[in-house]
């Protein structure tokens, strides 16, 4: 018959080595999978504040685009007004000419006058919606090749 109580301290001396084996193998590759979630969560760090970084980049990138256009918006404002105040003077002075003219002896100079006047109140109007589309163009594809977005 087997004598167990001889067997007994070295089968338990392998459950405990074996056991501790195991332990040990789990504790390192434990360890492994926490460095490993580590560098993961630190590469997802950095690559998530490069995106923040480039959103607010190119954020900034419009929102400069958008107020140089809102500039360059006011500044077409004010030359089309500055248009308007103009051309009004002239019309009046053509006014004061067809008048002076008026009153001239000879006929054709009046004629000559008269259809001057219409003629320049034609192009006049035809120039201000020109440069009025011309400047809305302009603004726009401004704007746009201001506020496209360009990554480094």
């Amino acid at each position: 018959m087997i004598d167990w109580l001889r067997i007994v301290p070295y089968l338990l001396c392998m459950f405990v080595s074996g056991w501790s084996v195991w332990n040990y193998q789990a504790s390192r590759y434990e360890l492994r999978i926490a460095n490993m979630e580590k560098d993961y969560a630190k590469s997802a760090t950095k690559v998530a504040q490069e995106n923040l970084d480039a959103f607010t980049k190119l954020q900034k990138t419009k929102d400069a685009a958008i107020k140089s256009a809102e500039s360059r918006a006011a500044a077409n404002r004010r030359a089309a007004v500055d248009a308007t105040v103009a051309a009004d003077g002239l019309r009046d002075e053509l006014a004061k000419e067809r008048a002076r003219l008026a009153t001239s002896t000879c006929e054709s100079v009046t004629k000559y006058a008269t259809t001057l006047n219409t003629v320049l109140d034609q192009c006049q109007a035809e120039y201000r919606a020109v440069a009025e589309k011309a400047d809305g163009h302009a603004a726009d594809a401004k704007t746009l090749t201001e506020a496209w977005p360009t990554l480094p």
